[in-house]
């Protein structure tokens, strides 16, 4: 596991990214949106205890949305 300490409005990973690990966020929050036909549209904000990145893991797929920091946030991250 790595810790992250992000600063608010980082980017975490991006829609399309390769993956491959997941987060658990520790303190903080996590905006989660997708490109919507050329516009940024928000899906969830998740909190402290949530994990977010796993379908990249179970789908050996790309990430399918992005995430960033909606707060200042301290992440732990799962390879």
């Amino acid at each position: 596991m790595q810790r992250w300490d992000l600063s608010k409005n980082t980017i975490i990973f991006t829609e399309g990214s390769p993956g491959g690990t997941c987060f658990v966020i520790v303190d903080g929050g996590v905006n989660v949106s997708i490109d919507a036909h050329g516009q940024r549209q928000l899906l969830a904000i998740l909190r402290a205890g949530e994990i977010f990145g796993q379908v990249s893991i179970i789908e050996s797929a790309t990430r399918s949305a992005t995430c960033s920091a909606a707060t200042d946030v301290v992440l732990l991250e799962i390879g």
